[in-house]
């Protein structure tokens, strides 16, 4: 009732052009149409394959995951929705993104005996914000998953700058640990983060969860770079 009134006084906006969405959706016709999907995906690197940019050759033939996915380009409308979390802090927004990332999953790794584990971003950017991103979307994609989310990854304050940072910046170590081991029942992993560009981030979480002497790591994200430069 009370969610009734609120929507009667504020109707509810699409999350990217604030037009008038369909009842109960987060986005707008137009923008939806607009979401630049990532269509025949390398199911190593979620690179599209096949363009410029894309692959082979994999950038991740040696990762320690084994599996990675995005459901759309970190360009146009799905910028803009990543963009509305982490600078608006619109975190209905990690509901949209989760519904995609969960509609696009390889087969098997969103089930029973999956431990979703989000990546950790900078403690100071968390305290700015309010909320981290990446734990935002993985609580979302962990209730329409129907499995649990575990914070067992730490990043230390020295991490590296990712926003803005140039191609050597992002390829430096990032110190991410394990902080406490994944639930002994957990069969597989699950990473996830808002963006796939190098890997490097991802790649560190899963080098970190893989002492914990679990090797069935996947890395879903909500976006990936057109390329892995």
């Amino acid at each position: 009732m009370l969610r009734s009134l609120f929507d009667s006084l504020v109707p509810p906006a699409c999350l990217i052009c604030r037009m008038p969405p369909p009842p109960g959706g987060a986005l707008c016709a137009v923008c939806r149409a607009r979401m630049p999907w990532i269509e025949d995906p390398c199911p190593r690197c979620a690179l599209p394959r096949g363009v410029p940019g894309g692959c082979p050759p994999c950038p991740a033939g040696s990762a320690t995951f084994l599996a990675a996915w995005a459901p759309v380009l970190h360009t146009g409308p799905a910028r803009d929705l990543l963009l509305a979390l982490k600078l608006r802090g619109a975190t209905e927004a990690a509901d949209a993104m989760a519904a995609q990332m969960h509609a696009r999953a390889p087969q098997g790794w969103l089930g029973p005996g999956t431990v979703i584990v989000p990546v950790p971003g900078l403690p100071s950017r968390r305290r700015r914000r309010g909320f981290d991103p990446a734990e935002q979307i993985a609580a979302a994609l962990g209730r329409r998953a129907g499995v649990p989310v575990v914070a067992c990854l730490r990043r230390d304050e020295t991490a590296v700058r990712q926003l803005g940072g140039g191609r050597g910046a992002r390829r430096r170590s990032v110190p991410i640990v394990l902080a406490r081991a994944p639930p002994a029942t957990a069969e597989r992993v699950v990473l996830v983060d808002d963006v796939h560009t190098t890997g490097r981030t991802l790649e560190t979480g899963a080098a970190a969860v893989a002492s914990g002497n679990l090797s069935q790591i996947a890395a879903a994200t909500y976006v990936r770079t057109p390329t892995a430069a």
